[in-house]
């Protein structure tokens, strides 16, 4: 069984002993929900960002670094410009000891799971290992008491605040959707395999041309070539499933197939830029073009967090795909200015 802390269970138990008895409109049962999770929320600044020095495997002591992260879904980033010399970000490689607790890529350590995990980071002939705690993971019947519990009542309109509303779901529904392989499944880059008769959350990353929503991927599994190994660019992935910018396209019901769909770049180049990431509302997205080529859903922004904690800081609570699948992920102002993203709306 999973870690799940005494505090974060006894507000979440709160807020469900709550509902039946105050009779609550469906959007006061959100915001309720959402002061629940702002209260919950905390983030480690030690560990917002790791500076990069790392020791010569010629040395016989190698440089380590223990991080602490608070919740499932939060990241570290490596600031590569402490290590001394020119890095080539695109040459640095990344292992984990555990992809199911944390993984490793493109300067981000990103938590997956609540464990220990071993991220070895490697450049040249030079290393540096980071040991990395994830302490708790917010539980999915909160996120989805967010989501939920305005929609049915807003289904029938055209409002925007609706549409806002089903886009989150949609994203939701990818992110939180349970699938169990007959066969193994190779994951991106082969570097973890989806094992058959094991239940798993999230659609797939992966970047063939058979991006597919939730429905679509479970209709897939039916298929003969579903557990046919696939290669592109390179790259062992799994042949059905989607990538960043497909994923939000799917939400944003814009093409996301063939050579017309929506790339990261597309959507930088079709959709105005918000003022500032405070502008940021459910249904919105980021993308960058700069720092790799990423972006992801945003669905509830605390521009101003609740204080209380040693460490308050503005945040964005996200739906993402990124590997090895979707996940609820969180992003601070600062984290999101560093990797140069630029909020976006389809609205």
């Amino acid at each position: 069984m999973k870690k799940f802390s005494f505090k974060l269970f006894c507000l979440f138990l709160m807020y469900v002993l709550m509902l039946p008895c105050t009779g609550l409109t469906a959007s006061a049962t959100e915001a309720d929900a959402e002061g629940i999770l702002s209260s919950i929320i905390t983030f480690n600044k030690e560990s917002e960002f790791i500076d990069f020095i790392p020791a010569s495997l010629t040395h016989r002591v190698a440089s380590v670094t223990d991080i602490t992260i608070n919740f499932v879904g939060m990241s570290s980033f490596i600031d590569f410009s402490k290590a001394g010399f020119d890095v080539d970000e695109t040459l640095v490689k990344y292992e984990s000891s555990n992809v199911d607790v944390a993984v490793g890529y493109e300067g981000r350590i990103l938590a997956t799971g609540v464990g220990t995990a071993t991220i070895t980071i490697s450049y040249e002939d030079k290393v540096q290992i980071i040991n990395v705690t994830v302490l708790d993971e917010i539980p999915e019947s909160l996120i989805r008491s967010l989501e939920t519990s305005t929609l049915d009542s807003l289904k029938s309109t055209s409002s925007e605040s609706s549409q806002r509303l089903a886009i989150a779901q949609k994203a939701m529904d990818m992110v939180y959707l349970r699938w169990k392989p007959t066969k193994n499944v190779r994951g991106w880059k082969n570097d973890k395999t989806f094992y058959a008769g094991t239940t798993y959350t999230g659609i797939p990353y992966s970047q063939t041309w058979y991006q597919v929503d939730d429905n679509e991927f479970m209709s897939a599994m039916d298929k003969d070539d579903f557990y046919s190994n696939y290669t592109s660019g390179g790259k062992i992935m799994p042949k059905y499933g989607n990538d960043c910018s497909a994923f939000v396209a799917i939400t944003w019901g814009l093409p996301y197939q063939g050579d017309n769909r929506y790339n990261t770049w597309k959507f930088e180049e079709d959709f105005e830029p918000l003022d500032s990431y405070a502008d940021l509302q459910k249904g919105d997205a980021v993308v960058t073009n700069t720092s790799g080529n990423h972006m992801f859903l945003i669905t509830i922004n605390f521009e101003t967090p609740p204080s209380g904690s040693d460490y308050n800081t503005s945040y964005v609570v996200c739906y993402e795909q990124t590997p090895y699948q979707a996940q609820l992920t969180f992003w601070t102002y600062d984290q999101l200015s560093k990797n140069n993203y630029i909020p976006i709306s389809k609205f």
